[in-house]
């Protein structure tokens, strides 16, 4: 039964709240009201994994984009919002059999889950979606020539003369779990909005001390580098009126938490030292109170910490990471040890992206990141998600091939009281 009201609220409550925010939700979408389909074609492209993104001449002729057409005039849209893009060859106003479009894609969070709570602050793990890891963007084709649509830009500065190298980056090690789906505090309720701490869950602690580690590679040992810091939140598991305490240490430090029934408890708290840390691994050990019977649910571990400019060790594709602000215009990044064959950096500002040129050959590479004093995040990848690996596929929204590739415009069914909104899984 949760999972049926789990359902019904999803679909009617998101829909309510969007309502409030904006009229329909779909303002991104061109329709004219006196017709019953969208102006223009629209394919979805399902992203599932944070990374480059790219879509190939290839990949429109099979997915029956229309062509030809300016490729100037592409647009991609994710939640409502034109996303910036790269479309090689587009100067020429031909897409071409060798040209092709790129986008930086990220996997699907907890925006949508939010707006089922009763506050947005109740979701336990913003980091993780309680229903897909998959979400979807849409390429379309502006039919207005005059609109200059969004592009990613491009950082070119490699003159490092007069900069100082950054002492350090900041950098995220983190851990989830989808081992048990936790509704305590509804248990005897059925309620359409989410409550407090509902979400995924680790299995239940209830006695011995459980120990979480998360991998800190090259820990900066700068001494004006930040302590590691680390954030939790956990979830009571059973409602005897008693109370119960759960306690978080690492390295030197610690907190703990008083809680009755199902109570939340959120910690975040910087260790000791970090030369504390050794074998690059933050050890987090969770410790139940004694005395009555405690049943302790971990929604997810999280450390942030500082990672000096050398990755050895590292073999991971994609590294995200935050360039901390100066009182200089640019920050001078000589990174080194990189694994990665041919690497490439992206800077994230405001909400554009934009590539950075960098200096260097084999496993050193030189850059300016723009901060104008301000933190920045960033992302190293030498990877490009293609259909050719199996990461990426394009389809129409629509394959009834009257109307192929278009949006339904219910606006336009006017003789209609309600809407009905339902699910196979119904």
């Amino acid at each position: 039964m949760k999972q049926l009201y789990a359902i019904i609220s999803f679909l009617i409550l998101t829909s309510s709240v969007v309502a409030q925010q904006q009229p329909y939700g779909n303002e991104w979408i061109n329709f004219s009201t006196n017709q019953p389909y969208s102006n223009q074609q629209y394919f979805r492209i399902k992203v599932w994994k944070d990374g480059m993104y790219r879509i190939t001449y290839s990949d429109l002729v099979a997915a029956v984009f229309p062509m030809p057409f300016n490729p100037k005039q592409l647009q991609l849209f994710h939640l409502g919002e034109e996303q910036f893009i790269h479309v090689e060859g587009e100067a020429d106003g031909s897409f071409d059999v060798t040209d092709y479009i790129e986008f930086f894609g990220k996997k699907n969070d907890s925006e949508l889950d939010q707006r089922l709570y009763k506050n947005p602050d109740f979701v336990p793990n913003k980091e993780l979606s309680l229903f897909s890891d998959t979400t979807a963007y849409f390429l379309t084709i502006n039919s207005n020539p005059f609109i200059v649509n969004k592009r990613m830009g491009f950082e070119t500065d490699l003159n490092f003369i007069g900069y100082t190298p950054a002492p350090f980056l900041m950098k995220e090690s983190y851990v989830s779990w989808m081992d048990e789906y936790v509704a305590f505090k509804l248990i005897d309720i059925l309620d359409s909005e989410y409550d407090e701490g509902e979400g995924w869950y680790r299995g239940p602690i209830s006695s011995a001390p459980v120990t979480v580690q998360l991998p800190v590679p090259n820990l900066s040992n700068d001494p004006n580098a930040p302590l590691l810091q680390i954030a939790t939140a956990t979830m009571g598991g059973n409602n005897t009126g008693n109370t119960h305490t759960i306690s978080v240490s690492s390295h030197g430090a610690s907190a703990s938490n008083n809680f009755i029934g199902f109570g939340i408890s959120k910690f975040d708290f910087p260790i000791s030292s970090n030369s504390a840390v050794t074998g690059g691994n933050a050890s987090v050990v969770f410790t139940p109170g004694t005395g009555v019977v405690n049943r302790t649910h971990i929604s997810y571990v999280k450390a942030t910490y500082p990672h000096s400019l050398s990755f050895s060790g590292e073999s991971s594709n994609f590294n995200e990471f935050t360039v901390p602000g100066n009182a200089s215009s640019k920050s001078y990044l000589p990174l080194t040890n990189i694994s990665l064959q041919d690497p490439k950096l992206y800077l994230f500002s405001g909400d554009t992206i934009k590539k950075v040129s960098m200096a260097g050959t084999g496993s050193g590479r030189q850059m300016l990141v723009p901060t104008y004093g301000n933190d920045k995040k960033v992302f190293l990848t030498d990877t490009v998600y293609t259909s050719a690996l199996g990461l990426i596929s394009i389809e129409p929204v629509r394959q009834d091939p009257a109307n192929y590739a278009r949006f339904t415009n219910f606006q336009y069914i006017n003789q209609a009281d309600y809407l009905i909104v339902t699910n196979k899984r119904l």
